[in-house]
């Protein structure tokens, strides 16, 4: 594996990380076991939303903008809705866990 593949394949595994700790910030705001719905009342703390939007503006410039900074090369629109549908799994995996007994 050439370094530029090596390189692409840790920019995957650190932007699915990332996308893993938003969503998971996003899952953790309804931890009932009858709290199916994460989005609700998904608007009313701007203080969340600041974080949540921001972690994932600053992973997109610094990506985009900056790769040499965090040590990574840029990705496709289609490598970044991959890393996106990835690291959105929490919130299927923490649903199919509160159907279960």
């Amino acid at each position: 594996m050439d370094g530029q593949n090596k390189l692409k394949h840790f920019t995957y595994i650190f932007n699915v990380f990332v996308f893993l700790q938003i969503f998971n910030e996003i899952n953790c705001r309804k931890i009932g076991i009858h709290d199916f719905n994460v989005f609700d009342k998904f608007f009313h703390n701007f203080y969340f939303l600041a974080i949540v939007l921001g972690t994932f503006a600053l992973q997109i410039i610094f990506n985009y903008f900056f790769p040499e900074l965090i040590n990574v090369v840029r990705l496709t629109k289609s490598e970044w809705g991959a890393c996106i549908v990835a690291g959105s799994s929490p919130l299927l995996i923490s649903f199919i866990l509160k159907l279960t007994p």
